[in-house]
């Protein structure tokens, strides 16, 4: 009888094992997400600095994110 329930037991861990790796796997998958559109975003700011490209400036500021910084002068 013991032996049944301790199956009836390990049947039921593996079952929360894979559960619980699809959740890491979710998870891990929207940081990566979330690094690759920090970076985009990061990169569409610099180019609408760099270039004082006033449209996509607007762009970015009509999703929230404003930018508060100047062009870099090159160095002579």
């Amino acid at each position: 009888m013991l032996t049944i329930v301790l199956v009836f037991i390990n049947h039921s861990n593996r079952g929360l094992e894979r559960k619980l790796q699809e959740q890491q796997v979710q998870i891990q998958n929207g940081n990566v997400s979330q690094q690759v559109g920090r970076a985009i975003v990061q990169d569409a700011a610099t180019i609408a600095v760099n270039t004082n490209n006033e449209e996509l400036r607007g762009l970015l500021n009509k999703h929230g994110i404003q930018i508060n910084a100047t062009p870099a002068t090159p160095n002579k």
